[in-house]
């Protein structure tokens, strides 16, 4: 990082607490740091825009056991969702088979929103505001939404900025970067206040601000994600004011950079009262991720056993003590900043021994529920994932199965 853009970053965030939304929204718009010369988009701040009235909520009765939706924030233990085609098509076989996660006891559906096609990776809505991408990728969703909310389950809207399958692409995609560009940061702080006014007076849903916010460029992930982690601590802190311009009430969700546990080191709180922070588990990676590109191949490392978390790192025995250690970190930010910790995405592939990976989310999630953490399994797909299928994520007709239901039914006793 400059020492230019450094010492601008530093000046916006000494600033920071005595500021209101809109010069806020302003002084992002206005400072140093690089990427193109193109005006940056008109500050948010003043009087919100009028409301989008939300979808119609399909008629359902609610499952039962679950409370109903309020501005308070139970504990959470649900699921992750795969957003494709399916939720579109009120016929589609996932219609038949979602009822099974409210009726379970599942309070919580996370889902991503992106400014890119769910189906073919293809940009959405080229060209125009990041608000305007993500309000269309909220629209792939058709009714998932409405039909969770009406199931008394909240939804945790996750913000993610790039595509890896089956194209790649990465926002900004007109040549800013987001950690530099004063104006790509302005268009992120002003599309969650366009949703934060979307959804004015709902209740049950959650903003994840950003999903695994990281580096792209050689300089960015320099010293390891250097820039971004400093970037960030301003752009996290920024959103949220302009979502609080909007709404008082909403919660949201901060993940450090990657969401890894380790580099809560470096992510300043926010000091909201109604800020829950995430980190996303799967250590060891050589472990949950055999079978995916860079990894392992698939069946060829169990659990518990000797094995990498990574490339960078050394083997060392894995075990439930060793994932202990391993989620300390997050446990001990939450403990020092007296804030609410949760476990935003857990899970391992199905490529893994089948035996192992059931060991591995028993032992995983057995840690987050002693700890007191809310609970999000990666993923839920929807279709009726066959017992034989391997590959994916899906915790349907496995060996996890069990674990998961098993985290969601203490909803209804909690």
């Amino acid at each position: 990082m400059s020492d230019a853009l450094r010492a601008d970053l530093a000046s916006r965030r000494f600033v920071l607490k005595g500021l209101s939304s809109a010069v806020l929204l302003a002084l992002a718009a206005c400072g140093g740091g690089g990427g193109d010369s193109s005006p940056a988009p008109a500050p948010v701040g003043g009087t919100p825009p009028a409301p989008v009235p939300p979808a119609p909520v399909p008629p359902a009765p609610p499952a039962p056991g679950l409370p109903p939706l309020s501005a308070a924030l139970p504990r959470l233990r649900g699921t992750g969702i795969f957003p494709d085609q399916g939720w579109t098509d009120t016929t589609a076989s996932h219609w038949l088979n979602v009822p099974e996660l409210p009726k379970a006891g599942a309070n919580v559906a996370r889902l991503f929103i992106q400014p890119f096609d769910f189906k073919t990776g293809a940009a959405l809505l080229p060209g125009e505001s990041l608000a305007a991408r993500l309000q269309a990728s909220v629209a792939q969703w058709g009714t998932l939404i409405d039909w969770c909310l009406s199931q008394r389950m909240h939804v945790v809207l996750a913000a993610t900025l790039d595509v890896n399958w089956p194209s790649r692409g990465v926002w900004p995609d007109d040549g800013r970067a987001l950690w530099s560009d004063p104006s790509a940061q302005a268009e992120f702080v002003e599309a969650w206040g366009e949703l934060a006014q979307q959804y004015l007076g709902v209740k049950g849903i959650v903003f994840d601000l950003l999903n695994e916010p990281q580096g792209r460029t050689a300089g960015e992930i320099d010293n390891n994600h250097a820039v971004a982690k400093d970037a960030w601590n301003l752009l996290h802190q920024l959103a949220l004011a302009q979502v609080r311009h909007v709404d008082p009430d909403r919660w949201v969700i901060v993940q450090p950079v990657w969401g890894d546990q380790k580099n809560f080191a470096d992510l300043q709180p926010n000091g909201d009262a109604k800020t829950v922070y995430s980190f996303h588990h799967y250590g060891p990676h050589y472990f949950t991720h055999q079978g995916v590109d860079g990894f392992p191949a698939a069946g060829t490392v169990g659990y518990p056993g000797t094995t990498q978390d990574n490339a960078f790192t050394a083997p060392q025995p894995w075990n439930k003590a060793a994932l202990a250690i391993d989620m300390q970190p997050a446990l001990d930010y939450a403990a020092t900043h007296s804030v609410r910790m949760m476990l935003g995405e857990v899970g391992c592939t199905r490529a893994a021994p089948s035996a192992d990976r059931g060991r591995w989310v028993a032992d995983a999630m057995s840690l987050a529920e002693a700890a007191g953490l809310d609970i999000v399994y990666f993923q839920y797909d929807g279709w009726g994932v066959p017992s034989d299928f391997a590959a994916g994520w899906a915790f349907e007709n496995s060996s996890v199965t069990d674990t998961v239901l098993a985290s969601f039914a203490l909803n209804k006793t909690a």
